[in-house]
């Protein structure tokens, strides 16, 4: 009630009286007391309104505060005080799938959830924050195993709606790796308001919304986690593995087929042009494969990546059918091929059946652990 009030600088509450008053003075105090049997609660420690968790003195603990962002009545946020210095105004938290983010443009333009739980902040109000001072941001992961991993961005900002909140996180460090890269610069797509850079609609191919381009490499708002469970999950399995290829294009190290699996998307494999050019990664030991996904040239020449297929199994001679992709591709496209189920395998294998260079720039592959 009282940040609710313009004026109001604390709140105090009699238990014999059951009765609640509001105190306006220009000056507020920070400790809590006991006077003439009122228990004062003070909501405010400072003469202006906080627009932001910053503005949230440093001994109070994390919780919900109400804060006051340029053009807003003010909105109710998470205060995280504890982690990195703390301060961080938190806009968005994932739990178990309990809150559905597959949701239309103006629930996430004015945001949804439990902002102690499961919640989206709202991009109005995310272009009203970071609209009003210079701001970094930080993404915190963890896994069913308990692993962590963080990523952080000097700077972040949302657009406001004209620009279809577009997006800025630039300035990257962590350890969960820069998969906002690709994003960076882009409006914000959901079911019902396409604005990706790909031919189909990302935010029902990947049910939920997020800053789309062709389309992820990151989406944390993926409306599929509440399908999650902890001892049947999927395992990125190929990233760092052995690889080879049909051929290499001019310089063998420059266009490596080991640059296909190391993370990055400023980097390709790339073949000479040749009928039935090949890639292969030995995953190390059999998985059960679920998907492959593959992310084409984030530069040039997309158009070349077609009648192409995804082949697995447990010997380098021996492999199965997973799936085939006719193309023709799009310059930055992400690609993402299902087997139908899953397929025990070593070895994965792309294979354009055509005469071609064959050159993407990473490939993931996805084995469920039970």
């Amino acid at each position: 009630m009282c940040l609710s009030d313009q004026q109001c600088c604390l709140a105090s509450y009699s238990k014999a009286a059951s009765t609640c008053r509001i105190d306006t003075s220009e000056q507020c105090c920070i400790e809590t007391e006991t006077l003439d049997e009122w228990r004062l609660i003070h909501h405010n420690s400072y003469k202006e309104r906080p627009v932001d968790c910053n503005d949230i003195p440093d001994k109070f603990q994390s919780g919900v505060y109400k804060v006051f962002p340029n053009q807003t009545q003010g909105i109710d946020v998470y205060c995280e005080m504890n982690l990195d210095e703390g301060h961080w105004t938190v806009f968005q938290r994932r739990e178990n799938g309990s809150v559905d983010f597959d949701r239309g443009w103006n629930e996430y333009k004015l945001g949804f959830g439990n902002p102690k739980h499961e919640f989206w902040l709202g991009n109005k109000n995310l272009h009203s924050l970071t609209s009003q001072h210079n701001y970094e941001m930080r993404i915190d992961l963890i896994d069913f195993d308990g692993n962590t991993a963080f990523a952080k961005y000097e700077v972040f900002a949302i657009g406001d709606e004209s620009s279809k909140f577009k997006l800025t996180a630039i300035g990257y460090h962590g350890t969960a790796g820069n998969s906002l890269e690709h994003h960076n610069g882009h409006g914000f797509s959901t079911k019902d308001s396409d604005n990706d850079n790909h031919s189909s609609h990302c935010a029902t191919v990947y049910p939920g919304a997020w800053w789309f381009n062709a389309c992820v490499t990151s989406d944390l708002n993926d409306s599929n986690m509440s399908s999650i469970k902890p001892r049947k999950r999927l395992l990125e399995v190929a990233k760092g593995k052995r690889t080879y290829q049909s051929s290499s294009l001019a310089h063998p190290f420059k266009y490596a087929s080991k640059f296909a699996v190391d993370g990055r998307l400023d980097t390709i494999q790339h073949t000479e042009k040749q009928h039935l050019p090949y890639w292969v990664v030995d995953i190390g030991t059999i998985y059960n494969i679920e998907r492959v996904e593959i992310y084409n040239h984030q530069n040039c020449c997309g158009e070349r990546l077609r009648d192409l297929d995804t082949l697995i199994g447990p010997y380098h001679n021996d492999m199965k059918f997973c799936a085939h992709y006719a193309g023709p591709s799009h310059t930055g496209d992400h690609l993402v091929f299902k087997c139908g189920g899953v397929l025990p395998g070593r070895y994965v294998k792309l294979m354009m059946r055509t005469t071609e260079y064959l050159h993407v720039a990473e490939v993931k592959v996805f084995a469920r652990i039970e």
